[in-house]
């Protein structure tokens, strides 16, 4: 799939806004493939909440979703 012809620009402008300017690249990143590919995000979303899951389990520790955040759909918007 062909990246939309917006897609330069709407980073261009992203990374000028304030929120982009005060936080760090990886909040950045993240946002940027929430908003160009949610399917895709959700799917690494996901997986990252059952490896936080995981870790924890090992420790003896039990997470909420609350605490670890919601699952994602793979179709949300």
């Amino acid at each position: 799939m062909l990246p939309h012809p917006d897609a330069k620009r709407f980073q261009a402008e992203f990374l000028n806004t304030a929120w982009a300017k005060n936080h760090s690249a990886t909040w950045q990143n993240a946002e940027t493939a929430r908003l160009s590919a949610p399917g895709d995000y959700a799917t690494s979303y996901n997986r990252m909440r059952e490896y936080i899951a995981r870790v924890a389990a090992q420790t003896g520790e039990t997470l909420t979703p609350e605490q670890i955040g919601p699952e994602l759909k793979q179709n949300a918007d």
